[in-house]
């Protein structure tokens, strides 16, 4: 799922920020995870898209995404 909306290499990479969690970038879409350092909210996702040049919620008026218990 997640690789049909960011794509594949080389059209899409992953990469770890400075908590070691995964953001996997495309041309359009961005996938990014705040699982080992949430700050002070619960383990979640995000899904954005780039729009006029910034990078936008995907889901409108959904800015975190929180896996299912």
């Amino acid at each position: 799922m997640i690789a049909d909306l960011v794509g594949t290499p080389p059209n899409a990479s992953g990469t770890l920020n400075k908590s070691g969690d995964l953001i996997i970038t495309g041309e359009r879409f961005k996938f990014r995870v705040d699982l080992k350092n949430p700050g002070n909210d619960a383990p979640h996702m995000h899904l954005e898209e780039m729009i006029n040049g910034k990078w936008r919620d995907a889901v409108r008026d959904t800015h975190r995404i929180y896996p299912q218990q």
